[in-house]
């Protein structure tokens, strides 16, 4: 399917980021097919409060929709954002009008993971503050596929390696990373998505840069700490 039918609702829910980045998300993750179910099974299942809503039972344990948020990733979406909850029936839904809704959560998330890449290395990641690079892209896309404190725990590794912190290098460390899932194919594979059409810069809000340092201490904490969430299976 062509993503580019969720363009105008995606910059409706972009958060900042720039509009292709999303699309091309969209496209690796669901080809832009609406309620789409992930066909391996997440590590954590909804619990039967959060699927009161009507989930189909053969999706309990299912990452979900445009962006295939995973029951955890969602959880912690709705937990941050109390005024604005999204159900994982909205996720799993066919109709149009939930497209909203499972471009919002994903959005959401990948919003954190660029801005923790930013607070990694913020002159070879200069968004928010600058056009989005390729190198913040991959390091991004990597975070959204395998989880922030995952990635975290690897870039530490690179870097005490005396490696740069990049992608290739986390590759370079831990080339089978991903159990068959091809973590590196697909930060590289949004990148190239990315590539075909870039926005200009979004300046990002004054008090952004706090919550961009805090983002990175909070990864390499959670990363030690393996956080579910931040593993985002």
């Amino acid at each position: 399917m062509n993503v580019e039918q969720w363009r105008e609702i995606v910059s409706g829910e972009r958060r900042g980021i720039p509009t292709d980045i999303i699309l091309a998300v969209i496209e690796r993750e669901s080809h832009g097919e609406l309620g789409q179910a992930a066909k391996r099974k997440t590590k954590e299942p909804y619990t039967p409060q959060e699927i009161k809503c009507g989930l189909d039972r053969d999706l309990i344990q299912r990452a979900l929709g445009l962006m295939q948020i995973t029951p955890i990733c969602l959880r912690e979406y709705n937990r941050k954002n109390r005024s604005d909850p999204v159900t994982p029936c909205e996720l799993a839904s066919k109709d149009t009008r939930a497209a909203r809704a499972q471009i919002r959560v994903g959005a959401w998330f990948l919003d954190l993971c660029l801005r923790w890449a930013h607070s990694v290395d913020q002159a070879a990641h200069p968004w928010p503050r600058g056009l989005l690079s390729r190198p913040q892209v991959e390091l991004a896309a990597l975070a959204y596929k395998q989880g922030i404190g995952g990635t975290a725990a690897r870039l530490r590794a690179a870097g005490v390696a005396g490696l740069p912190l990049t992608v290739r290098s986390i590759q370079k460390l831990d080339p089978a990373w991903g159990n068959g899932e091809r973590p590196y194919e697909y930060a590289a594979s949004v990148a190239s998505a990315y590539d075909r059409g870039v926005l200009d810069p979004v300046p990002a809000n004054d008090g952004d840069f706090f919550l961009i340092a805090l983002l990175g201490l909070v990864a390499i904490y959670l990363a030690s700490k393996k956080d579910p969430f931040l593993d985002r299976v």
